[in-house]
């Protein structure tokens, strides 16, 4: 049974990172909506738009939205996307004293953990708060 939904956004730097944590989260039934790690960096038009459409899809079918920093730009418009569409987000700020501070890393409402263990717990309670379970 799945327990629910999480898309994890990062740098591309930390794409080996985003994976691990993707099969950790398997393990508890958590499965992530979008594995981008898989592809890597793109550069054509037609990848960057085909990529684009999957993650923005990605998101948009996720139960939390899991920022494992140091996140880039992209990481933070998928950040705003998500918290547009009233997603939990998660900061996982294992690696938060090295990244530059943005405003919107203090906005209310924002988790922040700084450990795995505390991830798998907070994503855990957030999608049994939501009685999220897909057959």
């Amino acid at each position: 049974m799945i327990l629910g939904k999480v898309y994890i956004g990062t740098s591309l730097h930390n794409a080996k990172r985003a994976s691990e944590l993707s099969v950790k989260l398997e393990k508890i039934g958590v499965i992530c909506t979008y594995d981008w790690w898989k592809h890597g960096q793109v550069y054509s038009k037609d990848e960057l738009t085909k990529y684009g459409i999957a993650e923005e899809k990605g998101i948009s079918e996720a139960d939390v939205f899991l920022f494992v920093f140091p996140g880039r730009n992209g990481t933070h418009f998928e950040m705003g996307l998500a918290r547009g569409l009233g997603i939990p987000i998660i900061l996982f700020e294992e690696q938060f004293q090295t990244v530059e501070q943005k405003t919107f890393y203090y906005l209310p409402g924002l988790i922040k953990v700084k450990t795995e263990e505390q991830v798998i717990t907070t994503i855990t309670d957030l999608l049994k708060a939501k009685n999220v379970n897909i057959p």
